[in-house]
Parts: structure tokens; C-alpha cells; sequence
């Protein structure tokens, strides 16, 4: 929100050992979260902190990110919370975050990722505004 900038890499194809990993660097502290379980994305993720100086310790996860019912794919505990969201944000007519605004945005860029690759070339990327008004 201050305009500090980052970097953020994110592959589903990496091969790498630690696949399965943030970290995040700042004045104030370090923040790690990871997983050694390649082959699930949901389960088995633990958290660690430090603030400067200071050793990094494990930390708990907040029961409020914690999935109240597992499945042996980790992918439907996932599903079912954006789910769950949308039918919250439904019930109590508010916006949610995502919406099918930003679903819609994230779709056009996929289909403008692929096309630029078949054509071996860049494309113009409308602003959302522009998208949706056509």
C-alpha cells in the first residue's frame, strides 16, 4: 500500500526442491510459510517468524486459515472455501474479494498469455473497463 515493491514468482511447473514456499523479507521482521509435501498445495504447510535479530521460530497457524474439513485432494478444501465466500458475500449482499470481475480479468489475461505464445509476439492487454464495455 505504500508503493514498496516486490517480486513474486508463482509456477505450477517449477522443478525445484522447495516448491511449496514464501518467504518474505522486511525491516520489521521475516515471515516464511512452506511445505515439504510437493504433491498437495493445501496440506501440511507450517509458518515460521522472526523479527530482526532474532531466531526464526514456528509459529501456529490461526485457526481462521485452517481448513475445517480435509480431503485426500487438498484442491476441493480450496474450492469449497472460494465457494463458501461467494455464497457469504451472496447472503449478506456485499462484494467479495475475488470477484467474478477480477475471475473474468484473470481469464482474458490466460487466453492473451496463450495467444501471445502461438503468435511469438506481444499483444495489447485492455484494461478491465475497456474489456467488459465491448
Amino acid at each position: 500500500s505504500n508503493g514498496t515493491p516486490c517480486k513474486l514468482s508463482i509456477s505450477a511447473v517449477v522443478h525445484a526442491a522447495r516448491t511449496h514456499w514464501v518467504e518474505v523479507y522486511g525491516d520489521r521482521g521475516t515471515l516464511i510459510v512452506g511445505s515439504e509435501n510437493q504433491k498437495d498445495y493445501i496440506h501440511g504447510f507450517r509458518v515460521w517468524a522472526s523479527q530482526p535479530g532474532k531466531p526464526l521460530t514456528e509459529i501456529e497457524i490461526p485457526n481462521r486459515l485452517i481448513f475445517p474439513k480435509n480431503y485426500a485432494d487438498g484442491r476441493i478444501s480450496a474450492f469449497i472455501r472460494v465457494v463458501d465466500q461467494w455464497v457469504q458475500g451472496i447472503d449478506r449482499n456485499q462484494e467479495i474479494t475475488p470477484s467474478l470481475r477480477e475471475g473474468i480479468y484473470s481469464q482474458l489475461l490466460m487466453d492473451l498469455s496463450h495467444e501471445s505464445h502461438q503468435k511469438s509476439s506481444w499483444l495489447d492487454i485492455p484494461s478491465l473497463e475497456e474489456f467488459l464495455s465491448n
